[in-house]
């Protein structure tokens, strides 16, 4: 058996699945833990020691060699022209014309949608239409089922295909279609800047809550961030049967309490990116394009990062307001470093395994001021001193921030 998957260490995989599908005898399947966390299993005895899976490992590689800083991206301040599709984006709707290109060019697109009872997983979607179950952020971990064989497929059939996900996910795919020679020339990828991904169960065991204990119907629609009560600066979870906001699942997710144990280690946590493009909400705009986010609608930042991407953005263009601005003053803290882990990850970790999902949310669910001060002196110390603000935070703040 491969020395990789003797160690165990989970803080070593991101659950992509490439190494499941790289796989020649099908022998890696992947299983959940006691958060939900997909992680990969391999059946000893038909395995045949090839290693495959452990070369095809982005992650694993680039955490000993993390990609750095990039101080020469193209990076535009961004928003769709069309005010509708920025009311049902989550920020500037960045995205929307990366669909609406590859659907004008007869291909298909590869995000983050859902599943039964809100399970948040990658689907393949070949229209404008179905592509609106992709908006919106999903803060919890997406399950890749066969995406990047289907993606595969896609290519070889000779279709353009879009896909978007966190950086390890792209990370993952390219690291697998590199394995497989596939030709990628029409593929478009797009990442998304990651803050951790939480537990899938915790999710689910939530959203079961909200059903039962306190609206006592089932849930139509949820919203992770809603934006169109609250704005976009709004961090409140909604869920619709009669329209209800709570908060609970918002103070664990920015705890960090419930990450998966290698975003701790996230080495794309950076501005040098792997994909194509890369979106996330311009935070910190108001120092660099005041007028282009306050009047609360939404502000995407969108990264230029490869050839490709700077010929498709020449056509993209037209359909946004941008304005290119500095990375450097466009810092946010998942560009210069990974998440810092809550000291008491581990504990929540136990704690759900032996008392369940009500014992941590009312022990986790409620963040003291204290934290949310040092949330708040954490993000403004990144913003204003860039990747060496990282450590300085750490060593004033403490871990735990």
């Amino acid at each position: 058996m491969c020395d990789y998957f003797e160690t165990k260490d989970k803080s070593l995989c991101c659950g992509c699945t490439a190494c499941e599908h790289i796989c020649p005898h099908h022998v890696i399947t992947m299983e959940a833990d006691a958060l939900g966390f997909p992680y990969p299993v391999i059946d000893q005895d038909r395995c045949t020691n090839c290693g495959l899976c452990v070369r095809v490992c982005d992650f694993t590689a680039r955490v000993h060699n993390p990609l750095g800083q990039n101080k020469f991206a193209e990076v535009y301040a961004v928003r769709h022209k069309d005010e509708g599709e920025v009311a049902t984006s989550q920020s500037g709707a960045a995205s929307v014309a990366l669909y609406d290109w590859v659907f004008g060019h007869d291909g298909v697109a590869y995000g983050a949608g859902y599943g039964e009872h809100f399970r948040v997983e990658h689907k393949r979607v070949a229209s404008k239409s179905e592509a609106q179950e992709l908006k919106g952020s999903k803060y919890v971990q997406s399950m890749m089922g066969n995406c990047f064989k289907d993606v595969e497929q896609d290519l070889k059939a000779g279709r353009h295909v879009l896909f978007t996900g966190v950086g390890c996910q792209v990370a993952g795919l390219l690291s697998y279609l590199k394995m497989r020679r596939t030709d990628t020339s029409r593929l478009v990828t797009c990442d998304l800047i990651c803050h951790g991904v939480p537990s899938p169960r915790m999710w689910e065991d939530y959203l079961t809550y909200i059903e039962t204990k306190k609206l006592k119907k089932p849930v139509v629609r949820v919203d992770f961030r809603d934006k169109r009560h609250y704005g976009w600066k709004s961090h409140k979870e909604s869920f619709y049967t009669t329209y209800t906001t709570y908060t609970t699942y918002t103070y664990i997710f920015y705890d960090h309490v419930a990450f998966r144990e290698a975003c701790g280690k996230c080495p794309y946590a950076s501005t040098n990116r792997l994909a194509d493009f890369t979106v996330c909400d311009f935070w910190g705009y108001e120092k660099v394009v005041p007028e282009m986010g306050d009047d609360n609608k939404g502000l995407s930042l969108m990264f230029v990062s490869s050839p490709k991407a700077k010929s498709l953005f020449l056509q993209l263009k037209d359909n946004l307001h941008h304005q290119k601005v500095d990375v450097q003053d466009c810092l946010q803290p998942s560009m210069v470093g990974p998440s810092v882990l809550n000291m008491n990850r581990s504990q929540f970790e136990q704690d759900y395994v032996e008392r369940g999902f009500e014992y941590v949310m009312r022990k986790y669910g409620r963040k003291p001021l204290r934290l949310h001060l040092k949330s708040w002196a954490r993000r403004c110390i990144v913003l204003a001193f860039g990747e060496r603000g990282v450590a300085f935070a750490k060593r004033i703040l403490g871990k735990g921030a």
